[in-house]
């Protein structure tokens, strides 16, 4: 079937199955979730494609990884970490010389995405906590797991805060 990622998205010639085609117009659809939540639910398409790949080929099964990496990126294409997850899996996949070197190296690689995604996460949450006082007021534009993890170490380290977040979903503008 051709993969067609929303109303939103382009249309690209390819074929994924059924799971895949609906995780990724799931990764679409979804306006509530953060870049980071997003690329992990990206990471996890492409974890499932090194798993339960039915191509015969290395030729066929790197044609398989681009498809969903441009998929992914069409799906959500201002979120930033999806585009370094296709680049991680397709750069990655360039030194592979057999079908099955380059399943294991994908399923590698996007565990090593997500590992450092949830590095990332918290190493920032560190590098702010200083900047953040007892009993600031913290004013956020939309939902991002980032900020989620730095306001909730603010409040393990004792701090009382006020968040305001202005804007829950990226198409509700505010409400």
């Amino acid at each position: 079937m051709d993969v067609v990622v929303s109303d939103q998205a382009q249309r690209f010639e390819g074929h994924v199955d059924s799971w895949t085609e609906r995780a990724i117009d799931a990764i679409a659809q979804n306006t509530i979730a953060g870049a980071a939540e997003l690329a992990e639910q990206g990471a996890d398409v492409l974890l499932r494609c090194a798993r339960v790949d039915e191509t015969a080929t290395l030729a066929a099964f790197n044609e398989q990884v681009l498809r969903i990496s441009i998929a992914l990126i069409r799906a959500q294409p201002a979120m930033a970490p999806l585009v370094n997850l296709a680049n991680t899996a397709l750069w990655g996949l360039d030194a592979c010389r057999t079908h099955a070197d380059a399943r294991t190296r994908l399923a590698a690689l996007v565990r090593d995405f997500k590992r450092r995604l949830r590095m990332h996460e918290t190493t920032i949450a560190e590098a702010v906590l200083p900047l953040i006082p007892d009993r600031a007021t913290v004013l956020t534009h939309s939902r991002s797991a980032t900020v989620r993890a730095a306001l909730l170490l603010a409040q393990r380290a004792g701090r009382q805060l006020t968040v305001v977040c202005t804007e829950g979903a990226r198409t509700m503008r505010g409400a």
